[in-house]
């Protein structure tokens, strides 16, 4: 048995750029940059025929083709001459066309009036999704639901789970608290109540969308009306600030107007009865800009349209008084 050292003339190394980066600037200027077709090109990659080659031109004897039948019929030893011209010829060629090919980024903002922007939108929208839908399902002119989230109950899934955020103090005046309201806010997302009750003898269940320990609260719960199964169809929002964030639906009064709640339930507010729809995107906004806008009143505005009051008569809902900090967001 030998034992050969393996010098590093031996190896060979190469290196893979699997996914290159593509760039581009768009603004509200316009945009500047394009993406090629080809993302590995080559330089020395030439066309086999010149260009012309689709241009009203003469015949050209002297192209590729003709200058390797002729050195491969030569019987001469020396062909260094007739070699030379070829390659000289192959440099003189064109970069390949097909290489060249590139996608520019351009960016298209229909506005009210027709113009060319609202054509190039119908066409897309009218004729090429269309006709690629066939062999990619999923193109549409709109958005898909990847970056949302499903939250749902059953007797097989953890009800003890949820997506936390730190909101601890910190050296970072940007990092602390961050999550904490120290003055106005506004809770702005879309939702869609896709869930009911299984059948008309259950209770829904509220969900809670976001927590902040002792600092606020927001559930989605059933509204009064019903559909013809008599399960519930409709739903609105609810909201519990400081020391009611922390009250389960489950023990509010959905009857009760806003402002009249008294305890530890005068700072939970509702949206009007049956302001969600289900199975239905709706954008919401719960806003509230301190005593000091609209004489501290605030809303709940659902698809662009106000549903439901409510006033605070305070600078801040922060409970920056207790002795212990919110640590944990929950979604």
């Amino acid at each position: 048995m030998s034992i050969v050292k393996l010098t590093p003339d031996l190896f060979e190394q190469f290196s893979l750029v699997l996914h290159p980066k593509r760039e581009y600037r768009s603004s509200s200027l316009g945009s500047t940059g394009s993406v090629s077709v080809y993302a590995r090109r080559s330089d020395f990659e030439k066309e086999v025929q010149p260009l012309s080659a689709f241009q009203e031109s003469k015949f050209n004897d002297q192209d590729l083709v003709a200058l390797l039948d002729d050195i491969s019929v030569l019987t001469s030893s020396d062909i260094s001459l007739p070699i030379e011209k070829y390659l000289d010829t192959v440099n003189s060629q064109s970069q390949s066309a097909r290489l060249r090919k590139s996608l520019n980024i351009s960016r298209t903002v229909p506005d009210v009036a027709f113009s060319q922007s609202t054509v190039k939108k119908n066409i897309i929208t009218n004729l090429l999704i269309p006709y690629h839908r066939i062999s990619s399902p999923s193109s549409h002119f709109s958005y898909t639901n990847y970056h949302t989230l499903n939250f749902f109950t059953a007797s097989d899934v953890p009800s003890n789970t949820a997506l936390c955020y730190p909101n601890v103090e910190s050296s970072n005046a940007l990092d602390s608290r961050q999550y904490s309201l120290t003055g106005g806010f506004t809770f702005d997302f879309y939702i869609n109540p896709r869930y009911t009750t299984d059948s008309t003898d259950q209770s829904y269940r509220a969900g809670c969308i976001l927590n902040l320990s002792s600092s606020y609260s927001v559930f989605l719960v059933s509204g009064s009306s019903r559909d013809l199964n008599g399960k519930p169809d409709k739903f609105r929002l609810m909201i519990g600030l400081s020391q009611s964030a922390g009250i389960s639906p489950s023990l509010v009064s959905t009857s009760a107007l806003n402002n009249s709640r008294t305890g530890e339930q005068n700072l939970v507010f509702m949206s009007d009865d049956n302001s969600l729809s289900a199975n239905t995107w709706h954008h919401v906004a719960v806003r509230w800009g301190t005593s000091s806008q609209n004489l501290g009143s605030g809303s709940f505005i659902i698809d662009r349209e106000e549903n439901g009051k409510f006033v605070i008569p305070s600078s801040s809902i922060d409970p920056g008084a207790i002795s212990v900090t919110p640590s944990i967001l929950l979604v």
